[in-house]
């Protein structure tokens, strides 16, 4: 009777540790080092402590992430030699020193700010209440 007990429990185990694995995704993030500000491609998702995430997904491939990356203006690439001629509206941004956030009326430089919110408000208003919701925000 133990002897199947046991061996139930094995089996079990067994499948629900293979289960477990399949549902790990792997995937390459673009993560900027919050001291150096300099970017890398890793296998892990950013903690936002000690890297924060510059691509803001998960890529399939590394050579996809290490395009995206080359495209990033926070990381130095093709978009940062585009002219700073951003669209007139507001973002969440946060401090590098402090990381407490805030709404400008300027795009971030991605060294001494940080974009936040991902995308432009048409009014410091919905500005606000965006970045109430925002989890790297509270």
């Amino acid at each position: 009777m133990i002897k199947n007990i046991l061996g139930t429990s094995l089996v079990l185990a067994a499948f629900s540790v293979s289960s477990f694995a399949a549902t790990a995704t792997p995937g390459f993030y673009v993560s900027q080092d919050v001291k150096t500000h300099k970017c890398s491609v890793t296998d892990k998702a950013p903690d936002g402590k000690m890297a924060m995430d510059a691509g803001t997904k998960m890529y399939d491939s590394q050579a996809n992430a290490e395009k995206a990356m080359a495209m990033l203006k926070v990381c130095g690439g093709a978009d940062a030699m585009a002219p700073k001629m951003a669209p007139k509206g507001f973002y969440v941004e946060t401090d590098a020193k402090t990381k407490k956030c805030m709404v400008t009326d300027k795009v971030a430089d991605g060294k001494t700010m940080m974009d936040v919110g991902t995308k432009m408000y048409d009014s410091q208003a919905n500005a606000e209440k965006a970045m109430a919701n925002l989890n790297a925000c509270k």
